[in-house]
Parts: structure tokens; C-alpha cells; sequence
């Protein structure tokens, strides 16, 4: 059909911005159908096209946990290059479970502070209460954050002591996360 072309079309564009809302306008409309396209996105030269794509397979479709595993695997123990990873792991949590919760101490452990962030946010997709309850006490405000997000939407107030815990930090958005 003529959408199906158009945004075949737009994924392979030669500007990254044209891909890259291809590739979200692709994840809601036409992935339940065919994944493949964004199967191939996840390999993209552009970061946030890559981005995109890995964090559209959270959606779930035939194919996408075991990319997602892959890439979840090729998390470096330090430096920058922890994004595809990270966002592979939230992924990997809305559409393996059992895989997630295996790979999780990986990540919640991790020297830097966004990978352990994005643990939280996968934490929270299993369900992981516990880990949760750890990582809202992170060195790391951002963490923290992230992690009492997860706990709202986990726990709710049975997490109250940690929210009011959170209070005497000097990040605003935690204070404000937690107070809410």
C-alpha cells in the first residue's frame, strides 16, 4: 500500500532525520506485520536511528530478542560505547523476561552510572523490586532517579521510606520523583 511505500522509502533515505521518524512511524503502524525493517535499522550508521530501532523491538516481533541478546551481550565493561547496549537491555526486558533478569547484575553493577540507570529501567519492566530497592540508593542521583520511577510503578507506596529517604538529595528531579 502507499504508506508501506512511502516508509520503505524514508528508510532508506540518505538524510538520518528522515530515517530516524521512519523508523518510529514504522514501529507503530507496519512492525506487527514485518520486522525486518527494523531488524535492518538496529545496524544503521546513525546512532539515533540504531537507538530507535533497538528500542522499537521492545514492541516485540519475530527476530528481535535474539538481536537484542546480541547486542545486550557486547556491553563493554567501561567506556562510551554503552548505548546500543543499554537501550537493547530495556528492550530485552519487554520481550524476554527470563533473559533479562539473568543479565541484570551485569548491568546493575556497572562502572558507569547511565548503564546502571538503564538497569533500572529494565528492572522495572521485570518487576524487579529488589534490585530497585538497591539501585535507589546509587552513588548517582540519575540512578537513583531511575530507580524510584521503577519503584512507583512497582511498588508503590510500599516503597514510601525510600521515596522520603530521597528527599535530603540535592538532585531536584529526584526530590521532585520522590515526592511525588
Amino acid at each position: 500500500d502507499a504508506q508501506r511505500s512511502l516508509v520503505t522509502r524514508a528508510l532508506r533515505d540518505s538524510s538520518f532525520i528522515v530515517r530516524y521518524d521512519a523508523v518510529r512511524v514504522y514501529s507503530r503502524t507496519l512492525q506487527e506485520k514485518d520486522c525486518a525493517p527494523v531488524l535492518a535499522a538496529v545496524d544503521d550508521s546513525h546512532a539515533h536511528v540504531a537507538l530507535a530501532a533497538i528500542d522499537a523491538l521492545g514492541n516485540g516481533c519475530e527476530g528481535a530478542a535474539a538481536k537484542l541478546r546480541t547486542l545486550v551481550d557486547a556491553l563493554p565493561e567501561k567506556g562510551r560505547e554503552w548505548h546500543r547496549a543499554a537501550h537493547a537491555f530495556v528492550s530485552l526486558a519487554r520481550v524476554d523476561r527470563e533473559d533479562a533478569v539473568a543479565r541484570l547484575e551485569r548491568f546493575a553493577q556497572h562502572p558507569v552510572w547511565q548503564v546502571r540507570m538503564y538497569a533500572a529501567r529494565a528492572a522495572q519492566a521485570i518487576r524487579a523490586a529488589a534490585r530497585l530497592e538497591r539501585l535507589a540508593y546509587d552513588r548517582h542521583d540519575n540512578v537513583r532517579e531511575a530507580a524510584v520511577q521503577g519503584l512507583i510503578a512497582v511498588r508503590g507506596h510500599d516503597a514510601d521510606a525510600i521515596y522520603i529517604a530521597q528527599l535530603v538529595r540535592p538532585d531536584y528531579q529526584l526530590v521532585m520523583t520522590a515526592a511525588r
